[in-house]
């Protein structure tokens, strides 16, 4: 990841139009945006911001910052990064969640709860890669398709499907839902990213929604 850093002076000197943090981060979002840039990661006084805390801090004032610093990508290298890593960690994810399936099916539930809610922390964070994924392969065949937007609407299903249960305390019912439903989804997620990893450069089909993705891939 490329970065940049800005001083306190630097900041108040060169970005003296921005009357607050929020004003500042998009004015930097724009100018990274227009060389081509994606910010990943805003770092205020040596903290890491999530989306979160840029929302609560965006009416800072810009002399509580001493250090700002903006970590950085090109689109194409955020893109590859995040299908390898999936492609790296669905096999482990499918075989967690038929895992999880066999011990809630047996009843097995104490002590494996914790276990659960990673899973399907993951599969949500899953879910929100693949948007990312989706609004910058806009052109990509894949993305265009039928089996893109199904897939991520049976992913979703899948993961209610499993919370239901779960509330319900049903837990045949969700080991089912774990094996069939979200283990079936995991895999041909697996497929269709290792197809895009395997089969396409990805400079050549990126498409123009780079800063709307922007929250999405970080």
């Amino acid at each position: 990841m490329n970065s940049l850093s800005l001083s306190h002076n630097q900041i108040l000197n060169e970005y003296h139009s921005c009357h607050s943090l929020g004003e500042l981060f998009k004015k930097l979002e724009s100018e990274l945006f227009a060389k081509g840039q994606v910010i990943c990661q805003f770092r205020v006084n040596g903290m890491n911001l999530t989306e979160d805390d840029e929302k609560r801090l965006a009416g800072s004032p810009l002399g509580d910052v001493d250090v700002l610093e903006i970590g950085f990508q090109s689109p194409e290298v955020l893109i590859c990064g995040a299908i390898e890593s999936w492609c790296r960690d669905l096999p482990f994810l499918i075989q967690h969640a038929d895992e999880m399936s066999s011990l809630f099916r047996f009843k097995k539930m104490e002590g494996n709860l914790r276990d659960f809610v990673q899973l399907i922390d993951e599969c949500q964070m899953l879910v929100d890669s693949l948007m990312a994924i989706g609004s910058l392969l806009t052109q990509h065949p894949l993305v265009l398709g039928d089996q893109w937007k199904r897939s991520e609407l049976l992913m979703a299903e899948a993961i209610g499907e499993a919370l239901q249960a779960f509330e319900k305390k049903d837990f045949y019912r969700l080991a089912d839902t774990l094996e069939y439903d979200i283990g079936h989804s995991l895999q041909t997620w697996l497929e269709i990213l290792t197809e895009i990893r395997n089969t396409t450069n990805t400079t050549n089909i990126i498409g123009t929604s780079v800063e709307e993705a922007r929250a999405e891939t970080r």
